[in-house]
């Protein structure tokens, strides 16, 4: 659901009140303690794998697998990934590259191949 933060806003500017917090504290740490971007960053890279790790369980038990959080936990760490300093970036592309592994075996777990039964 989209709010306007305030009345002079126009439908370009329309954002949701957590959006417009969240960008602010980012910038906010960013600011006050560089490495706290990394930690951040790190610490949702952990969490998403988790997720992942979860769901991959309960789809290889036969069990409904609910993603529809998925894209936007993602989409958040993608974004606090770009936002990182190149040397920052270079210490997090291990827990993303972890990721991709993560989500191929949840993929798997979620489609597997013929005769592979579940």
């Amino acid at each position: 659901m989209t709010r306007r933060l305030h009345p002079s806003c126009t439908s370009d500017e329309l954002t949701t009140a957590a959006e417009f917090a969240a960008d602010w504290t980012r910038l906010l740490f960013q600011r006050a303690s560089p490495g706290l971007a990394l930690q951040s960053a790190q610490a949702m890279a952990l969490s998403v794998d988790r997720t992942l790790g979860v769901a991959r369980a309960l789809a290889q038990s036969g069990r409904r697998v609910d993603l529809a959080g998925l894209e936007e936990l993602i989409g958040r760490l993608t974004a606090a990934a770009i936002d990182l300093d190149d040397t920052d970036r270079r210490e997090i592309e291990p827990a993303l590259s972890g990721l991709l592994r993560s989500l191929a075996a949840l993929e798997l777990a979620l489609h597997p191949p013929l005769g592979v039964g579940r």
